[in-house]
């Protein structure tokens, strides 16, 4: 016949042993010691009691306190985040969790509660975000994070500013350094078919020549035709032909 008897229970886990009494102070012995009346002994642990229920109280008073600077923090943090977002210009169409998801890093704060990530702000992070990966941004606001074509003038010397108003909207619009740059005149063009037409050059432009085409680039320039040098010519050929 086929066992029916109940599986033997399990042992019973030993009782927790008794917590030790509270440690009692060398002063709160001797107090003990001393030849209290029965009327002052009570009066002695009623304030015992309101002593404890004192301390209990601070105990709980200093825990709300820091659950209440925790939740502070965390709103502030919580501010500061968007906050960089509103910062950046950056209109993402993916959400906020997957734009930080995105940054590839851990979202830290500093001592003022302001958010990094890989030791980079967030705002600059999302910019960099945003030009590095553009299908995730709105257009619009992509446009705006790159940088303006550098304003180009068709003034080109000091001459063609023919009033001090006209001086005085150059240099608001492009500066005082590049009106300070500007030559007295328009500068001669030179067409450079020659050696020769590459001498005459200022040396500025001679860099600049030198520069765009190479340090050998004027040695392989053909040489000017000369009178003087057209008549050594046509005398070398009379020479060799009475001979």
């Amino acid at each position: 016949m086929p066992d029916t008897t109940a599986p033997p229970a399990a042992p019973a886990a030993p009782a927790a042993p008794a917590a030790p009494p509270p440690a009692r102070s060398l002063y709160q012995t001797e107090i003990d010691t001393l030849p209290w009346s029965p009327e002052q002994r009570l009066q002695l642990e009623q304030l015992r009691g309101e002593r404890a229920k004192y301390e209990s109280q601070r105990a709980a008073s200093q825990i709300e306190i820091h659950k209440l600077e925790q939740e502070q923090t965390s709103l502030l943090r919580k501010q500061s985040l968007g906050h960089a977002f509103r910062e950046s210009a950056v209109r993402f169409k993916t959400t906020p969790e997957e734009t930080l998801r995105l940054l590839g890093g851990e979202i830290e704060y500093d001592e003022n509660n302001n958010p990094q990530v890989n030791g980079v702000p967030v705002t600059e992070a999302l910019r960099t975000l945003a030009l590095s990966t553009p299908t995730i941004v709105d257009g619009r606001s992509l446009r705006a994070l790159k940088p303006a074509e550098p304003k180009e003038s068709a003034v080109q010397s000091k001459a063609d500013l023919t009033s001090t108003a006209a001086k005085i909207s150059f240099v608001n619009e492009f500066g005082l350094k590049a009106f300070e740059n500007l030559p007295l005149r328009q500068p001669r063009i030179v067409e450079v078919k020659t050696f020769e037409d590459f001498q005459s050059l200022p040396v500025a432009n001679r860099m600049k020549l030198i520069s765009e085409h190479g340090p050998n680039w004027s040695a392989r320039l053909p040489r000017a035709v000369t009178d003087a040098t057209a008549n050594r010519r046509a005398g070398m050929l009379v020479n060799k032909t009475k001979r």
